[in-house]
Parts: C-alpha cells; sequence; structure tokens
C-alpha cells in the first residue's frame, strides 16, 4: 500500500470537510470516521505484509500511522470539548476551558521525558518505542485509548500521537479562550465597514504570510498576536481560515519549499521592478 497517497487523500478530505463549514460537531464527527477509516485501512496493509527491517517498522509507528492518529486525538478531543460546552454563563465557559487547558498542561508535565525526547528528535530508544516487540514494555499511555490493537501498536505510538493531538488541540483552546474574551475583536464586521477586498490565493498561502509578519516583528513592533493578525486578515480579505495553527505545522513539515508564497511574492516583485526598469 502506497502511505503517501493514502495521507494525501486523508488531508484532502478533511481539508474538503472544513470547507463546507459545518458545526464543529459534525465537523469533528466526519473528520473522526475519516481518521479511523484510513487507520483500518492501515492496519490491515500492516497485517498482511511484514517491513522490510526495523528501520522500515520505526518509520511507520513514528511518523505514518503518527499522522491520521494524532489527527484522530485532536477531533476526538474537540468533540468531546463542544459536547460538553456550557450553553450559557460566559464565566462558566471560561472556567470549563480553562480546566480543559489545565488538565492538558498536566498530561505534558506528567510525560515531560518523552515529550522532550520528541522534541529533541532523539533517536536512541526507537527500537524500543516504536516497534511490536516492545508493545508490553514501558507502556506510560494512559487507559483512555483512541486506536489500539496488538499487531497495530508499539508501546509509545498511541503517547506520540497525543503529544502531537494534544498541540493541536491546546492552540484550539486558546483560540476558544481568546475568542471568548475578545467578542469585539473576533466579531470586528459588527462595528466596522466589511472590506470589500477578497483573498483570491490559497489559505495555506495567506498562513504562511501571517505567520511570516509575525514572526519579523512588522505588527506593532512584534507585540501584535498571531490570532489579532489571523483575525484581522479575515476579516479585510473576507476568508475563514480555519485551523491556522495546524496548517502552521503542515508548512514546517513540508520537505521542501517551506517558504513557497514567500518566494513567489519576492519573484513577482523583483519581476515588476525589472520590467519597470525597461
Amino acid at each position: 500500500m502506497n502511505f503517501e497517497i493514502l495521507l494525501q487523500e486523508l488531508y484532502d478530505e478533511l481539508t474538503l470537510i472544513k470547507k463546507q463549514n459545518l458545526d464543529i460537531i459534525e465537523e469533528s464527527n466526519l473528520s473522526i470516521v475519516a481518521c479511523r477509516r484510513v487507520l483500518s485501512q492501515m492496519s490491515s496493509a500492516i497485517s498482511s505484509t511484514c517491513f522490510i527491517n526495523e528501520i522500515d517498522e520505526i518509520n511507520f509507528f513514528k511518523k505514518v500511522k503518527l499522522q491520521p492518529l494524532s489527527q484522530l486525538i485532536y477531533y476526538s478531543e474537540i468533540r468531546s470539548l463542544e459536547v460538553r460546552y456550557p450553553k450559557a454563563g460566559q464565566q462558566e465557559q471560561k472556567k470549563y476551558l480553562e480546566r480543559k487547558i489545565k488538565k492538558a498542561n498536566k498530561f505534558f508535565d506528567y510525560n515531560i521525558e518523552f515529550v522532550q525526547y520528541v522534541k529533541d528528535k532523539k533517536t536512541l530508544f526507537d527500537a524500543l518505542y516504536f516497534t511490536r516487540k516492545n508493545y508490553n514494555s514501558l507502556n506510560i499511555t494512559d487507559t483512555k485509548t483512541y486506536y489500539r490493537a496488538s499487531e497495530f501498536s508499539t508501546s509509545h505510538d498511541i503517547l506520540l500521537a497525543k503529544v502531537k493531538g494534544f498541540e493541536l488541540f491546546i492552540n484550539y483552546l486558546e483560540n476558544r479562550l481568546y475568542n471568548l474574551e475578545n467578542p469585539t475583536k473576533v466579531n470586528l464586521h459588527n462595528i466596522h465597514k466589511k472590506s470589500r477586498l477578497k483573498w483570491t490565493s490559497s489559505k495555506v498561502a495567506l498562513t504562511e504570510l501571517i505567520y511570516a509578519l509575525h514572526s519579523c516583528g512588522a505588527v506593532n513592533s512584534g507585540a501584535a498576536d498571531i490570532r489579532e493578525i489571523a483575525t484581522m486578515a479575515e476579516k479585510i480579505f473576507n476568508v475563514k481560515l480555519g485551523d491556522y495553527y495546524r496548517t502552521f505545522l503542515e508548512l514546517r513539515s513540508r520537505k521542501v519549499n517551506q517558504t513557497k508564497f514567500i518566494d513567489k511574492l519576492k519573484e513577482s516583485l523583483i519581476q515588476r521592478m525589472e520590467e519597470s526598469d525597461e
């Protein structure tokens, strides 16, 4: 099975689901189903074939399976959050979100050694963590599992996916809390004339531009929050970026052309300058 094609199809499907502007619970439901289907296909493929060697097995459980599993965890956590989200009372809603953020931070604190191992891109214990022969060794994941079978799991692959999934989920929680505490900043169209400009390039391109502006401190001398820049960009260009933090992580994971849009901007500007000199 070509896992690269399977993963690309998954990301295309998740993007299509997001573009439908569904209720967040419905979006999560559809995304969960899509992730589970891909994981099921992967499980079937793995059970019917053997890995070439240990490196191949580690790569699958550390990098390939990680992608649908981390997305599954991300959308599962969102669904759980939204289903139980208080229907009224801003203070109650705020307390609820703060409790969720605190719980997520505890997860990272509890697994700090493994989190640091991942962050530092270490490989010393990969054979122990990401091969099935050590399935019952150092099994430090908690009892809440998302997709687990002995022939399709290692001792730490779910924990790794939770680390990646929770990174996305914490950003979602922070955005949710920010929007709750700053309704006027989120709903600027209520007090200002709606912009007639429309972003006609891709959302990925706009996300790249937003992070570039934030990274170089071009807005408010670097004091502007990434969410403020993103919210204003959405208003000005009449576009909904969705989970731009996840998009940024995908940009980071590109093997080539990480700054594809920024590079295009530079080339276009240079070309225009040269044409003006003619």
